[in-house]
């Protein structure tokens, strides 16, 4: 039986997902979550307004719950099990995937 994905699978769920969205949506959500820019900073740099940014993120968030609810991926669980110390992946440092997942999880109100 396979048990519960650990960080690495989420991780690597999580990325796909991502890839996917369409560039209007990526864009901000990397630039926000991954790169850790402000609104006002993201914005500016894709030369829209903050609102516009706002509505994008918004979308990003549904379409990712949704795209990861279709794989089976229960948020929360995923947020949890993230969190804990125990996860390990060969070529990514465990902390930038918990960090990475964690924080795209806490971007989608988990």
């Amino acid at each position: 039986t396979t048990g519960p994905p650990d960080a690495g699978e989420l991780a690597a769920v999580l990325d796909d997902e991502i890839t996917r969205l369409p560039d209007g949506l990526r864009r901000p959500l990397v630039l926000c979550l991954v790169a850790g820019r402000t609104h006002a900073e993201a914005a500016a740099a894709l030369g829209s307004s903050e609102r516009t940014l706002r509505r994008r993120l918004d979308r990003a968030r549904a379409v990712l719950r949704a795209r990861l609810g279709r794989r089976g991926v229960a948020p929360a669980a995923a947020a949890a099990l993230v969190a804990g110390a125990g996860a390990a992946v060969h070529a990514i440092p465990p902390l930038l995937i918990r960090q990475t997942t964690t924080g795209a999880f806490h971007f989608l109100n988990v």
